[in-house]
């Protein structure tokens, strides 16, 4: 049987491309919305439930830019972050630079290995 917070973790991890809310999340889990921001916050280190689904998309988002070809655009949707100069936002506030030059440095990086 799982805890309250590996399910919280699991649903994060399955669902974060999903217009989420604490009311759907605390709906889906069966769990109410005061404990559910208490775990969260044990999660993520005194953070909040929104913070780590940031954290979840932007990891997603990382991968993608780096892995893929697709537009910054559809890689922000793909992630739940539809508006995408909202996404490239929220990308550098969490990386300290925006999508594109998160992808150039990436490929930089990764062409200077081969």
């Amino acid at each position: 049987e799982q805890t309250d917070i590996q399910k919280l973790e699991l649903y994060l991890d399955q669902h974060y491309m999903d217009k989420l809310s604490l009311e759907s999340i605390s709906q889906q889990l069966h769990i109410g919305r005061t404990k559910l921001c208490a775990l969260a916050k044990e999660l993520s280190k005194g953070r909040t439930l929104s913070y780590l689904i940031t954290q979840r998309r932007i990891e997603a988002a990382k991968r993608m830019l780096l892995q893929s070809s697709l537009p910054i655009s559809a890689v922000g949707e793909s992630v739940g972050i539809s508006d995408y100069n909202y996404f490239s936002k929220v990308f550098r506030s969490a990386t300290g630079v925006t999508p594109s030059a998160f992808r150039k440095n990436g490929r930089d990086a990764a062409s200077n290995f081969s």
